[in-house]
């Protein structure tokens, strides 16, 4: 999804468990939980992918989300077995009738975020679908495996200034592995508008050397030749106005990135500055680093 794919070591784990994980159900399951400031609960190996620490809270004006999970599977009417041919769990979050009252900018937008990425969800689903039938017909190579969609948010920071989530799709269509897909966002509450990184970290060119410094350190041998190139597009990208790469034709890659608890967060694809091998490839910059404007970040 979105032809931009992302591995962390702890993905796999928190797909399995979110809304119950992959196990095959018969109905929809509606699991709900309210993430809220003073009072969230956190995801034990059966529960939700969904995850918020009440410490991540910064005041009790917080917006209160609610989740809801939804699994289904689908099975090929030719195929006796009742095998499943697709697994799909999808955790819904929206703000509650409350938050969306007290926040009706922010409501908006997130509806407006989370209905395309369900839209695209439903679309995936079918491909799939279709796909695993044929895949099944021409006996391709599928690791016995049913063709599967799992997606989430992990919801990062909450309160009265910001909500900084990150939404997670986790795939097999077939092929040697799986795949997996990381989106962050992160929104102004009270006007609802998105958030650049460029509010708390003005200085592009600051941001740039630190990144560039951290990555010659320890693990430039592991990265692309060029990749210098690509993270100064993806930085310079990072800046610029959200309509321009929204209405982009070409695609034009940008910085993911999330307020978290000691910092911000920056992920970079799978593929995009190293090959698949060399795994995840994350970092944080400290709130307490002088490019952050601490003011922005802690209104």
């Amino acid at each position: 999804m979105k032809n931009r794919f992302f591995i962390l070591t702890t993905m796999l784990a928190l797909i399995l468990s979110g809304c119950k994980g992959n196990a095959p159900v018969s109905e929809s399951a509606e699991a709900n939980s309210k993430l809220t400031a003073n009072e969230a609960e956190s995801a034990d190996s059966a529960g939700s992918a969904s995850t918020f620490d009440s410490e991540k809270a910064m005041d009790e004006d917080a917006p209160v989300f609610v989740e809801s999970c939804d699994e289904y599977e689908k099975t090929n009417p030719d195929d006796s077995s009742g095998r499943p041919y697709f697994i799909r769990s999808t955790e819904k979050v929206a703000l509650d009738d409350a938050s969306k009252e007290k926040y009706p900018e922010l409501a908006k937008a997130w509806e407006e975020y989370t209905n395309a990425n369900y839209k695209e969800e439903d679309s995936l689903s079918e491909e799939y679908f279709e796909t695993s039938l044929q895949a099944d017909e021409d006996s391709y190579e599928t690791l016995g495996l049913p063709f599967d969609l799992t997606t989430g948010y992990n919801i990062e920071r909450c309160d009265s200034h910001y909500v900084s989530a990150v939404y997670y799709s986790y795939g097999f269509g077939g092929g040697a592995h799986p795949w997996d897909d990381w989106e962050s966002k992160t929104f102004d509450v009270r006007t609802g508008e998105e958030v650049l990184i460029s509010r708390f970290i003005p200085d592009k060119e600051a941001l740039f050397k630190y990144l560039k410094d951290y990555f010659s350190k320890d693990t430039e041998d592991s990265l692309y030749d060029g990749w210098e190139d690509t993270l100064s597009e993806i930085v310079e990208n990072s800046y610029k106005d959200i309509d321009v790469i929204k209405n982009s034709e070409e695609y034009m890659p940008v910085l993911n990135w999330a307020l978290g608890t000691d910092g911000i967060e920056i992920y970079f694809d799978n593929y995009t500055l190293a090959p698949r091998v060399e795994g995840d490839i994350d970092m944080v910059v400290p709130y307490d680093t002088a490019i952050v404007d601490k003011d922005a970040v802690f209104p």
